[in-house]
């Protein structure tokens, strides 16, 4: 775990909630960046590539999509720097194709769930009221 972490979340409610709360566990994010899902490729491509080597990259709410080969392909230049936090329900042979990619430990969440939230809070250290509030408005709780 590096001091500072880069955010690339998803721009749906559940996810940016739950980027909001992983950011007050890391509490030093230099970068916070806000996409759709059509939108990660060109993330993973450009911006991220911007992103000093020193700083993880954590990325939330986010699927395999539009072509789950090269997304993982892409994702895996990030090797040791990447987290990935997600919900959604994929097919086995991406997860495993992604946990291959970029590490078995660095993939959260993956398995259908509600929320990528759920991820966070098993390896949050952090608490804070804020976080709980966050929390409780996000009925989560």
């Amino acid at each position: 775990r590096r001091p500072k972490a880069a955010i690339a979340v998803r721009n749906d409610l559940d996810s940016i909630v739950t980027a909001l709360v992983l950011a007050r566990e890391r509490r030093n994010v230099p970068f916070f960046y806000v996409c759709a899902q059509h939108e990660l490729m060109d993330f993973l491509r450009g911006k991220a590539t911007d992103i000093d080597e020193s700083t993880d990259l954590l990325l939330v709410g986010f699927t395999a999509q539009p072509v789950p080969s090269e997304t993982i392909a892409a994702a895996a230049v990030y090797r040791g720097q990447i987290s990935w936090f997600d919900h959604h329900e994929w097919p086995i042979e991406d997860l495993e194709r992604l946990r291959e990619a970029i590490g078995e430990d660095s993939v959260f969440g993956a398995d259908g769930g509600s929320s990528p939230l759920a991820a966070v809070m098993e390896i949050a250290e952090r608490g804070s009221r804020f976080t709980d509030k966050l929390l409780d408005f996000s009925g989560r709780r």
